[in-house]
Formats: C-alpha cells, sequence, structure tokens
C-alpha cells in the first residue's frame, strides 16, 4: 500500500475546507497509509512568519519533514489547504524530486485576496499583473501586508507550473482557468471534494419543515450578508425565520439586524447543531459575491436532505442538475427575493413539488461526489 503524507493548513477561523480535509483523510485511508500535518494560521508570529515568506522557508517544517522521510517515507505529499504557514515547504519538495499534489481551495495562486473581489464584484486585474493587489491593498487593506503575501502568491503560482506537481482543481471553472494560466493538462485533475456518508434517516418531506432558512458561513462583506438581510426583510413574511450562523470577522455592523424578529444570530456552532438546523429547515440560502469553488455546505445540505438557494457564479452550477428552480442571477438581489418567495410559495401550496426538487438535487450530487468515482479518480493523480 502507497503512504501518503496530507498537509492541511487551518484558517484563523472554522471553515469549510478543514470538513473537506478530514472527509479526504478518511476516504484516501482506504487506499493508502496515510500521516497528516495540520498546521495553523491562528497565530501570526510577526516576525518569524514574515521571515518565512520573505526567504520562502521554514526551517522548523523543513526539519519535521525529514524526520518523515525516515520514519514513514511518503510516496506522495498531498497539500490539502497552502497559506503562509507552510511557506517554502512545496518548493522544497519539488527541489528534492518529491511527488507533489496540490488541492486548490481559493485562487491565490493568482489574487492576493483568493476570491477574484474587489469593490462589491468580481475583480481579475491580479491575473495580468500582482501589482494590482498591492496597489489596491487587497490583503488587510495593507500595502506592506500585500506586498508580503505577493511574494507568496508569486512562488506559489510557480509551483503550479513545475513538471513534478499535480494540481486539483475543484470545479469546472477554475480547471479550465488553470489551463489557461498555463498547468499542462497532464498535470491537472477535477476532483471534487468528498461527500461524508450519511446514515441517519431523514425525514425528507417538505410538509413537516418549520417555516425557516439557513445562511452558514462567514459574516463578511464579499459573502453578501448585509444584502441577504435587507432582501430577507423585503419579503414581509414575519413568520418565516432566517437563521445566521457564522462568526462575525468585526469588517462590517449587523447592529440593524440585531433585534430582528425574523432574523436570529447564532454566532459559531457545532456540527450537530448546524445538522438539526438543515434537517428542520426549508433552504441553505448563499448570497456570495465572490468566486466560489466547492463550498462544503452544499455537500451538508443534500446530506440533511435541505434544498439549496445559490447565485449562477462560474463553476457553481456543476454543482446542480439542468433547470434547478432555485439558482438566481448571481448580485441580483431582486432575482434572489423573487427565487426565495417561489420556494415558500411551493411549501405553501404545493410542498410534494420541494420533495421532487430535493430528490433530483440529492441525486445528481450523490452522482457526482460518487466515494468509489472521486477515489478512482484521485489514483490516476498518482498513477495508481
Amino acid at each position: 500500500m502507497k503512504k501518503i503524507l496530507i498537509i492541511h493548513t487551518e484558517y484563523r477561523t472554522k471553515s469549510g475546507e478543514y470538513q473537506a480535509f478530514l472527509n479526504d483523510l478518511a476516504e484516501l485511508k482506504k487506499k493508502f497509509e496515510v500521516k497528516s500535518i495540520n498546521l495553523t494560521n491562528k497565530d501570526f508570529k510577526p516576525f518569524t512568519d514574515t521571515f518565512n515568506i520573505l526567504f520562502n522557508r521554514n526551517k522548523e517544517l523543513v526539519k519535521h519533514f525529514n524526520e518523515l522521510e525516515t520514519s514513514f517515507k511518503p510516496d506522495y505529499y498531498y497539500f490539502h489547504n497552502t497559506w503562509f504557514k507552510a511557506a517554502g515547504i512545496v518548493t522544497y519538495l519539488l527541489k528534492a524530486d518529491r511527488f507533489v499534489i496540490l488541492k486548490l481551495h481559493n485562487f491565490r495562486f493568482d489574487c492576493i485576496q483568493g476570491s477574484h473581489y474587489r469593490k462589491n464584484k468580481l475583480c481579475f486585474k491580479c491575473s495580468r499583473s500582482p501589482f494590482f493587489g498591492i496597489l489596491n491593498k487587497c490583503y488587510r487593506n495593507s500595502i506592506i501586508m500585500s506586498l508580503i503575501i505577493s511574494l507568496f502568491t508569486h512562488r506559489f503560482r510557480k509551483s503550479l507550473l513545475h513538471p513534478n506537481i499535480k494540481v486539483l482543481a475543484l470545479n469546472s471553472f477554475q480547471y479550465n482557468y488553470l489551463l489557461d494560466f498555463g498547468v499542462k493538462n497532464e498535470n491537472l485533475l477535477l476532483q471534487y471534494n468528498f461527500l461524508e456518508n450519511n446514515n441517519v434517516a431523514i425525514n425528507s418531506k417538505y410538509r413537516n419543515k418549520k417555516k425557516e432558512f439557513v445562511y452558514l458561513g462567514r459574516l463578511t462583506e464579499s459573502k453578501g450578508t448585509i444584502e441577504l438581510m435587507e432582501c430577507f426583510n423585503d419579503l414581509n413574511r414575519e413568520d418565516y425565520i432566517l437563521n445566521i450562523i457564522g462568526e462575525n470577522d468585526n469588517s462590517i455592523s449587523f447592529e440593524k439586524y440585531k433585534n430582528s424578529k425574523n432574523i436570529i444570530f447564532h454566532g459559531y456552532q457545532e456540527s450537530s447543531f448546524i445538522n438539526q438546523k438543515l434537517k428542520s429547515s426549508l433552504a441553505v440560502i448563499s448570497a456570495t459575491k465572490s468566486l466560489e469553488l466547492h463550498p462544503m455546505i452544499i455537500n451538508e445540505s443534500v446530506k440533511n436532505k435541505c434544498l439549496l438557494i445559490f447565485p449562477d457564479i462560474p463553476g457553481l452550477l456543476d454543482f446542480f442538475p439542468q433547470n434547478y428552480e432555485f439558482i438566481y442571477k448571481h448580485s441580483n438581489y431582486k432575482n434572489l427575493k423573487l427565487t426565495i418567495n417561489s420556494l415558500i410559495e411551493k411549501y405553501e401550496n404545493n410542498p410534494e413539488l420541494l420533495d421532487k426538487q430535493i430528490d433530483i438535487l440529492s441525486s445528481h450530487i450523490n452522482d457526482l461526489l460518487d466515494p468509489d468515482k472521486l477515489i478512482r479518480n484521485f489514483m490516476v493523480t498518482g498513477n495508481e
């Protein structure tokens, strides 16, 4: 059995990438002997981390990798989410002629902000030159921080073009984007995140669900959280609830909605609470303005027989069957309101139509994310 070392980097706040990492661990253990390293960006060390990024090195991490070379002897090094705590290690492994696999959870390779979002719309200026991101202070609204991170981004993009690397794209838009970027076809693979097995019996009859919707994710400008709450208030349906689950990064204020009777803030919650909300709710609503690749909420919602209301962002349509009714035009919140109203009307008048929609959506996702199919696909990456 071949050995694979999975390296994951946690963000400062828990996110869907971590669940995707856990799902990968569970599935890959079926075919590989697996070890994992879980790095974290929660504690930024100004001197050490800046030094590592500037000089593209991390002596402590390299030492740890050298020890694993002796004790574990990995055949593959799989970077599940690469960020500044792993500075220099991909370059180090490639120079040492190791087999490296990179899964790209964002567009950090040509956008220092990672999602090609700026000033309330999609922006691709950095794909022409990284100086746009520096001049516009795209990382933490700081020229210095943007300059430092641009160095990481520059080296990361060079790694993607190395002949000894395999790159995993999370949707068809990112796959084609990477081809245009210069990644060779033989080094690139479309690989969706695994769907966690669900053995819990769920009553999916929509007539039994509560008059509730869910937003799950970080509360930020780029996620369209304010626009979603405004849209929900404008519905004038006081008997319906919007549950907001996630941490506020304090970049925008929600004071206007704190006392709203039909918008409830739950803050960060564990998966048991989230699953219960999804099982009893009508739909998860995404109002994101930025590029998304494979949001894990898609997996979690379908697993719990909960419909999705999503924008038609490039790549996201991979996860929805043709003619799915609850896709709305990206950043068109009038259209979002109409879509929510459409779902409510069906729930009140013909809930069996929603039963049919969730069955169609579940069938599509279960086929697209079939674990046996995905693991066979992954094995092609390692030339197995």
